[in-house]
C-alpha cells in the first residue's frame, strides 16, 4: 500500500538542508552592456559585462565560498536528492555521520566570519578604490550587510505526509493525502537512484584506469612514464559509496541489498597496494566491477518505479 511506503520512508529517511548564503559579487553593468553590442553592432542583450564589487578585495569572500562549496560535496556525498529547494534526503543511520562532518567546517565557517566582521571596513574601503570610476555605478554593502551576507548552517524536517493538512473537507483531504503520498514515493525513488548513479560513475572509472595501468605495464620500464597510473580514489571512492548504499534502500528491496552486498564484496576483496602490485588483483577487481555495471545497466531503470 503507498500509506506503507510512506511510512517506511519516513521512520528510515529525514530531509535536511544545507544552507550556503554568500554576497553576490557580481552585478551587470547595463552602460558598458551596451557599449560593447554598439561597438560590435550587436542586437540588444547580445553581450552582459559584469562588475566585480569586491575587486582587488575578494580574498575573504574567495576563501569563504570555496569553504561552503567544500561542505556541500561532502553534504551532498552522505545524501541524495528530493527537491530544487536545497532539501536532500538524509537517511537516519547517517544522521550523526552527517553532523560530524558538518560541524568543523561550522567552525571554519564561525573563524572565517569573525576575520570578516574585523576587516569589513576595511575589505570595503580596497574594493571601493579598485572600482575606479565604475564605483558609482555600485551599492556596496555596509560591514554589517556583508558580514550578514554569509553562513553556513544545516536544518532537517520529517518527511512530509498528507496527514498535515487540517480543517479542509473530507474529499478534498484524501486528494490532498494521495498526491502528497506520490510524490514521496516519487522523490524516494530518485533518492535511491542517485547513489547508484554515484556508483556507476566510480566503477567506470576503475575500469579505465586498470586498463589504463595494465597498458602501462606492459611497456618495459624505460618507456613508462606517470600516464596510466591510478590514485588511491579509484578504490576508496568505491569503498565509500560501499559504505553509504545500504542506508538509501529506503524501501528494504532486496534488489538494491543484493546490489549493496556485491559493492561492499568488492570494496573488502583488495587494497590499493595489491592492485597496483598484482595483475591478478587487478584482473578480479576490473572482472567485479565490469559485472556489476552490467547488473546497474539493468537495475538503475527499475529502481526508479521500485515504489
Amino acid at each position: 500500500m503507498p500509506s506503507e511506503i510512506l511510512d517506511s520512508i519516513q521512520e528510515t529517511a529525514m530531509l535536511a538542508a544545507l544552507r550556503t548564503p554568500a554576497f553576490g559579487i557580481r552585478q551587470r553593468d547595463k552602460e558598458s552592456s551596451r557599449a560593447v553590442e554598439s561597438a560590435n553592432h550587436a542586437a540588444p542583450d547580445a553581450a552582459s559585462v559584469s562588475i566585480n564589487k569586491l575587486a582587488g578585495a575578494d580574498e575573504l569572500h574567495r576563501a569563504i565560498t570555496k569553504l561552503q562549496r567544500e561542505a556541500r560535496n561532502e553534504f551532498n556525498g552522505l545524501t541524495s536528492v528530493w527537491d530544487t529547494e536545497c532539501w536532500r534526503l538524509l537517511p537516519n543511520a547517517l544522521f550523526n555521520k552527517c553532523i560530524g562532518i558538518v560541524t568543523p567546517y561550522r567552525e571554519k565557517m564561525a573563524d572565517l566570519k569573525r576575520q570578516l566582521v574585523e576587516q569589513a571596513p576595511a575589505i570595503l574601503a580596497r574594493a571601493q578604490a579598485g572600482l575606479g570610476d565604475l564605483s558609482g555605478r555600485v551599492a556596496l554593502p555596509s560591514p554589517d550587510e556583508m558580514a550578514a551576507a554569509y553562513d553556513l548552517s544545516i536544518e532537517f524536517q520529517p518527511v512530509p505526509n498528507g496527514a498535515q493538512f487540517k480543517g479542509l473537507p473530507d474529499s478534498t483531504l484524501a486528494h490532498l493525502a494521495r498526491h502528497v503520498e506520490a510524490r514521496a514515493k516519487t522523490k524516494a525513488a530518485e533518492a535511491m537512484a542517485e547513489p547508484l548513479e554515484r556508483l556507476a560513475g566510480h566503477l567506470e572509472k576503475m575500469v579505465e584506469r586498470l586498463n589504463a595501468y595494465d597498458a602501462r605495464e606492459d611497456k618495459p620500464d624505460v618507456e613508462r612514464t606517470r600516464e596510466g597510473t591510478f590514485r588511491d580514489t579509484v578504490l576508496t571512492n568505491v569503498q565509500e559509496v560501499a559504505a553509504l548504499l545500504p542506508a538509501f534502500n529506503l524501501t528494504a528491496d532486496p534488489a538494491y541489498q543484493a546490489i549493496a552486498d556485491r559493492v561492499s564484496a568488492l570494496a573488502r576483496s583488495t587494497t590499493v597496494e595489491e592492485l597496483r602490485a598484482q595483475r591478478s588483483a587487478r584482473d578480479k577487481a576490473r572482472q567485479r566491477a565490469s559485472d556489476l555495471l552490467d547488473c546497474l545497466a539493468g537495475f538503475k531503470e527499475s529502481v526508479k518505479t521500485v515504489v
